[in-house]
């Protein structure tokens, strides 16, 4: 089960992140991708001065949506030549979507001994992409496939705990699965 789930989002993946690039380059839409980062760790303000839980699952889901659009938009410049700062910015994306998750876990969701794995994985994470960006092997701080797919499903079980709280616990297992396997390929 876990190999098609890991095929099927693969194939979502490049699919959503060929259709933002189109968007990108038809609208001629270019913003510094470092800037949609620190745009979607931004989403947490209105996420925790909000009391509609509805709008708080919708937020996630932006959330999430900021996150593949900071990728996209790296590939855009890439393709365009524009320089940036790579690994930099590789860095401040996994950095970011770290502290959003530090970010809920202490101010909006502290009832959930499940996120409590998943801060402690991202606060490990957090030590190990520290130490390879700062490290001559920082060319291996890039995201991989299995820390796209615990993201994602992160986002979206964050999204469920507001608007259907029972499914929120399936969607955060297999997160913290591959954000476990996503560190293991860091350290290994």
């Amino acid at each position: 089960m876990i190999k098609y789930t890991m095929i099927g989002y693969n194939k979502f993946h490049l699919n959503y992140d060929r259709s933002l690039q189109l968007m990108i380059n038809k609208y001629n839409l270019l913003v510094n991708p470092d800037l949609i980062t620190l745009s979607s760790l931004l989403v947490f303000i209105p996420l925790f001065f909000t009391n509609n839980l509805y709008i708080k699952g919708l937020l996630c889901i932006f959330h999430d949506f900021l996150d593949r659009l900071d990728g996209s938009m790296a590939r855009v410049y890439l393709k365009k030549k524009i320089q940036r700062d790579t690994l930099f910015g590789a860095y401040l994306d996994a950095i970011c979507d770290k502290i959003y998750v530090l970010l809920l876990y202490y101010f909006i969701i502290k009832d959930s001994y499940l996120l409590l794995i998943k801060v402690l994985l991202h606060l490990l994470s957090m030590i190990v992409r520290t130490l390879l960006y700062f490290s001559e092997y920082k060319f291996l701080n890039k995201s991989n496939m299995n820390g796209k797919l615990g993201t994602f499903l992160e986002n979206i079980s964050f999204c469920f705990y507001f608007i259907f709280p029972n499914i929120y616990p399936f969607f955060m297992i297999f997160s913290i699965y591959f954000s476990t396997r996503s560190l293991l390929d860091k350290l290994f």
